[in-house]
């Protein structure tokens, strides 16, 4: 069961407490309750990344009048009809040895304990589960972050024998299996956690458009299908952008590949960027896209007034090197060695470099960008998430990037620019 009242673990606190009340009113205090969270509500309570869940899955074990007082608390709170339910029982995810792998979490009113499912059998069951459309990816990402983040880390082996002793012999899905080895591969697992909430996002959307086009054609054993389908079409869309498009005779041929001398005799009123020789045209920027490049390029110009430092918007072309066979134009750049500008832009790395993501970017943003700027020597390099108002940064420490996530809570220090401050609150609130 899911809906749109989402519930934070401050509000799950509180309707527990309440619940705990209103059991032991009707039930008295001979038969004590028993509660285990399941799922995103054990998350919400055991970590810091999750902020809210949808629905509060659980085993309960209590007397008949337990599901009179959910509905009363229900009604009391207006909370959804199976705010509290057994209803993941039906799914993949269901152990029957749930109950001893649990830990304490709280009692209530003396009368109703309430446990949580450890961390290793948590992701275990995550992973069983493995919905592309959900939390499970995310959350198995994020309990193995704060585990590390905390100094004890949960080991490969922790989570196979968890998921062997839940499910025996049962495959996990091969989504799961991916999630998991690319988490256990990657040291930047604060970026990682990032990307695979994304994809949660964009197969969420994938459902709600596909549902709305084909009314009850979608079903539990087709979302996997459909979802795959749908990112291959808008992949090989994104191959084919502009091939067929009309374009008149001072604009290039989509079906080759350039040199930096071909960029160069284009009219400049063709805004494209070249990565080896292939020609990358991005969608129009979105009107959040530019009010987020407004915002951070006016704090930068104002700090920047007097020194030697520049700060250049796009349009604004950078070349790495003068052997470098790409041209990119990053959203806003801050160049402190005057030599590197020419009349077009920047030959050499830029001091920093900003991005702002949107969906035809990301890949190019976060990978093939990525490593140029790294190996070119950009010394930090800003990635900027317009749908879930992050900021990843990159700075460059022994010619590698060190990575830091920030929100819209924070402020955050250019690393590059002595004493310069970027209040993210601004930057995502005025737009």
């Amino acid at each position: 069961m899911s809906s749109n009242v989402p519930i934070s673990k401050e509000n799950l606190d509180t309707y527990l407490s309440e619940l705990g009340k209103r059991f032991r009113k009707l039930n008295g205090t001979k038969i004590p309750a028993e509660i285990i969270l399941i799922g995103g509500a054990s998350v919400l309570v055991n970590y810091g990344f999750r902020d809210v869940t949808y629905d509060a899955d659980a085993l309960i074990f209590a007397s008949s009048v337990m599901k009179e007082a959910i509905g009363y608390i229900r009604d009391e709170f207006g909370l959804p009809h199976e705010w509290l339910n057994e209803g993941f029982k039906r799914t993949e995810s269901y152990s029957n040895r749930l109950m001893e792998v649990s830990i304490y979490y709280r009692t209530f009113s003396n009368i109703m304990t309430v446990r949580t499912v450890s961390a290793e059998y948590l992701v275990a069951m995550k992973a069983m589960s493995g919905r592309q459309y959900k939390y499970d990816l995310s959350d198995i990402v994020g309990i193995l972050l704060e585990h590390r983040k905390k100094g004890n880390p949960i080991s490969r082996d922790t989570v196979d024998n968890a998921i062997i002793k839940l499910y025996y012999d049962k495959p996990l899905p091969e989504i799961s299996l991916q999630v998991l080895n690319e988490a256990y591969e990657r040291e930047d697992l604060e970026t990682y956690y990032v990307e695979v909430r994304e994809n949660e996002k964009d197969a969420k959307s994938i459902l709600l458009d596909f549902e709305k086009e084909n009314p009850g054609e979608l079903r539990g054993e087709n979302i996997n299908s459909i979802i795959k389908q749908v990112r291959q079409n808008r992949s090989e869309k994104l191959m084919d952008k502009e091939q067929s498009s009309q374009v008149n005779e001072a604009q290039p041929d989509y079906n080759r590949l350039y040199t930096v001398e071909d960029y160069h005799s284009w009219d400049e009123s063709f805004r494209a960027e070249l990565y080896e020789g292939t020609l990358i045209v991005s969608e129009s920027p979105t009107r959040k896209h530019q009010g987020i490049l407004i915002e951070i390029a006016a704090q930068l110009h104002n700090f920047l007034k007097g020194k030697l430092c520049k700060v250049y918007p796009a349009p604004f072309s950078v070349r790495l090197s003068k052997e470098e066979e790409s041209i990119f134009e990053p959203d806003i750049v801050v160049v402190c060695d005057e030599s590197k500008l020419t009349e077009r832009g920047c030959v050499g790395a830029p001091d920093l470099v900003i991005e702002i993501l949107s969906p035809s970017t990301a890949r190019m943003d976060k990978k093939l960008k990525y490593q140029k700027y790294q190996q070119a020597g950009v010394r930090e390099y800003w990635i900027i998430d317009p749908e879930l108002d992050l900021l990843e940064v990159n700075v460059l420490r022994e010619k590698k990037y060190t990575t830091t996530i920030y929100n819209e809570e924070d402020k955050v220090t250019v690393t590059v620019l002595e004493d310069c401050v970027i209040n993210l609150a601004d930057v995502f609130s005025e737009v």
